[in-house]
């Protein structure tokens, strides 16, 4: 199997998870940003790639890039320990909120 095969295969069996999550992380945020003066002063906006017209997930073609020069390093390395196949950023007004918002997460 080559490794855009595996990552396409990959992706395909854990897609419907990592959507959920992004939703649940997003709708978390969301509400904590709504709902409490601490979340309004510390949060202005979440997004994530869906928001930007792209697909939830990392592309097959980054991931492979990605995968592919890991395994220069580590031929043992698999597709589990990448880390960034989704994502949401988080927009705070100022630096100092940053902290605030981990903490709610924690």
């Amino acid at each position: 199997m080559t490794v855009i095969e595996e990552v396409k295969a990959f992706l395909k069996q854990r897609r419907t998870e990592y959507v959920e999550a992004v939703a649940e992380l997003k709708t978390l945020l969301d509400g904590y940003r709504k709902n409490t003066s601490e979340g309004r002063r510390a949060v202005c906006r979440v997004t994530s790639r869906s928001d930007y017209g792209q697909d939830e997930l990392k592309t097959p073609e980054s991931i492979e890039g990605k995968v592919a020069q890991r395994r220069q390093e580590n031929p043992d390395y698999q597709l589990t320990n990448i880390e960034d196949i989704i994502g949401i950023t988080v927009i705070c007004l100022h630096p100092k909120e940053v902290n605030t918002v981990r903490r709610y997460l924690d």
